[in-house]
């Protein structure tokens, strides 16, 4: 958590890919991995100031663990050793709530806004007020 204290407060390290890329050719040993929208005005890797290598990154718009997604991240654990696995959602997420206007106006088109409205069905019916579980 000293990583995200230090971008919040301004301070974050320099961190110097060009000596990291001979270790990093070696293998990767993150201590976390991060399941995150693809949200383009941050990355993990910055809030969290870590480098290359830190953390094993699973990012998608609307931030869902589709069957790519679960894989990925039962890779880092079996393979890379991982011990943790972080979910990090942020507020008005632009994916969903383009998800639930499309559903809400039965405007369907965008292969994003179909991928989300099949994994999110539960999420999109509450939001708009359809009863479900």
């Amino acid at each position: 958590m000293a990583g995200n204290a230090r971008y919040v407060e301004g301070v974050s390290k320099r961190h110097d890919f060009k000596h990291e890329r001979e270790a990093l050719s070696k293998g990767q040993n993150p201590f976390a991995a991060v399941l995150s929208c693809a949200d383009s005005r941050i990355a993990p890797e910055y809030c969290f100031d870590t480098a290359r290598g830190d953390v094993f990154v699973c990012r998608v718009a609307g931030n869902f663990a589709s069957e790519d997604i679960v894989a990925s991240l039962e890779y880092t654990v079996a393979v890379l050793n991982t011990p943790l696995i972080l979910v990090l959602g942020h507020e008005s997420c632009g994916a969903i709530e383009a998800t639930i206007t499309a559903r809400a106006t039965a405007r369907v088109g965008l292969h994003a806004v179909t991928l989300l409205a099949r994994q999110g069905d539960i999420l999109v019916w509450r939001r708009i007020g359809v009863p479900g579980d």
